[in-house]
């Protein structure tokens, strides 16, 4: 039962309309929920099936750089076809598995790629478009050492994951029929980093770090700029620094906050002096970094939590869209005495009693 709840609900992400980079990290994450995994993935394809980028569940910096800017010269070279050729005629499952020998367990792109993500046995499954069967790119599942390698009936799970994946990555002007703006929520997942005066970061926390990668990713992009482990500081971060220094010389100044979206989220910046009665000349900025992530999938992770039926899910994303009960009994093909019903189960399972109390625990990170 706790599968079939599982599988529906990966099934509902799949059909949300969203952008399929802004969507794909809840559907690596929900995987988890279907097997036991340590780490996925996600590998991009352009229109001509060359890689166009990678999105992992976490980033390591050093791995995603030598994955999108080395892939052809060195991680290819190990792969039992080109990726072009994978998602041309590549198995629907397992294309990885062949490398998998005691000799690729002692070479150098296990240690610079698999053992970082602590990976010992991975899966891989090539998404095709339905219509046309061009490959759009392979979601890949990982184990640890410590987990056993993937069964056939686990191959097969796989399988049926695929076309839903498929047809999230459809744009989103054929999956969203009134085109509404994607609305954000903090994801609660932030960071610190702390620069000098010259704007150079004097500490930064790893999440940070991470945030900052993230942020400098045109959706993951492999033709973002090359990374070191030298930090680059982002430019949303650079203004908020200057314009901290100009209000606190007097000067005229936006406040120290910025926004930077792209197809992996919407990313905030804000800076603060760290000691509020020292000179900017001599001061140190803190700038903490929140990622943020559409907030229809905060909702709908808080729903599968809460254990929400269908109906009063889509209940409850049809409020967050302040329609009337009138409204969306129409649209569910109910009674509004039914709707209202729902309504009332729904702030029960929530421990709530309006429906601005219900939103505000479901939009809740």
């Amino acid at each position: 039962m706790k599968r079939m709840s599982a599988m529906a609900h990966f099934r509902r992400l799949c059909c949300l309309g969203l952008d399929p980079q802004a969507v794909m990290p809840s559907l690596l994450a929900t995987a988890h929920e279907l097997l036991p995994l340590e780490t996925n993935g996600f590998f991009w394809a352009d229109e001509t099936g060359h890689l166009a980028g990678f999105t992992p569940e976490y980033v390591i910096p050093e791995v995603v750089t030598t994955l999108t800017e080395n892939f052809a010269g060195v991680v290819e070279r190990a792969l039992p076809f080109d990726f072009e050729t994978t998602m041309r005629r590549g198995r629907e499952v397992g294309n990885l598995l062949p490398i998998f020998t005691r000799d690729f367990y002692r070479g150098d792109i296990y240690h610079l790629i698999y053992r970082p993500y602590t990976l010992h046995h991975v899966i891989d499954g090539i998404v095709r478009d339905t219509a046309s069967g061009k490959g759009l790119g392979a979601l890949i599942l990982g184990r640890s050492a410590r987990q056993p390698e993937f069964s056939a009936a686990e191959k097969d799970t796989l399988r049926q994951m695929l076309p839903y994946v498929a047809h999230a990555m459809q744009p989103r002007d054929t999956c969203s029929a009134d085109g509404a703006t994607t609305e954000f929520a903090d994801s609660g997942d932030s960071g610190l980093v702390i620069l000098n005066t010259h704007a150079e970061v004097a500490f930064i926390s790893a999440r940070a770090r991470e945030i900052f990668y993230l942020s400098a990713q045109p959706g993951a992009s492999a033709n973002g700029g090359r990374r070191t482990k030298a930090v680059h500081v982002p430019p949303p971060v650079l203004n908020v620094f200057a314009n901290l220094v100009r209000i606190s010389q007097g000067r005229d100044a936006a406040p120290p906050v910025a926004h930077c979206e792209s197809l992996l989220g919407r990313f905030v910046f804000r800076a603060h002096w760290l000691d509020p009665v020292s000179d900017c000349a001599n001061g140190l900025v803190g700038v903490t970094v929140q990622q943020q992530e559409p907030l229809v999938l905060v909702m709908m992770r808080n729903m599968h939590a809460a254990g929400l039926s269908d109906k009063q899910k889509e209940l409850c994303l049809l409020l967050q869209q302040n329609h009337s009960f009138t409204t969306i009994a129409a649209r569910l093909h109910i009674s509004l005495a039914t709707a209202k019903d729902y309504a009332d189960r729904v702030y029960r399972k929530l421990d709530v009693h309006t429906r601005e109390e219900a939103l505000r625990k479901l939009s809740r990170s």
